[in-house]
């Protein structure tokens, strides 16, 4: 089976409960600040906390899997 590597993260602005949630798969350990760049995939999410924004996170980056 080959690794498969993800990494999340993402950010509230607490007034307006908006958020951006970012993802990047990496097949490969290390690659390239440029490459990296091109692979990092971006979501808005609306009527959100800190919390559930990490968790929306990952499970939309999950979903992305199948």
């Amino acid at each position: 089976m080959d690794t498969l590597y993800l990494f999340t993260d993402g950010s509230v602005h607490v007034q307006s409960k908006i958020g951006y949630g970012a993802c990047l798969f990496l097949p490969e350990k290390e690659l390239e600040a440029e490459t990296l760049k091109q692979r990092v995939q971006i979501k808005r999410f609306e009527n959100t906390s800190s919390t559930r924004l990490e968790l929306q996170t990952l499970l939309w980056a999950l979903s992305a899997l199948e």
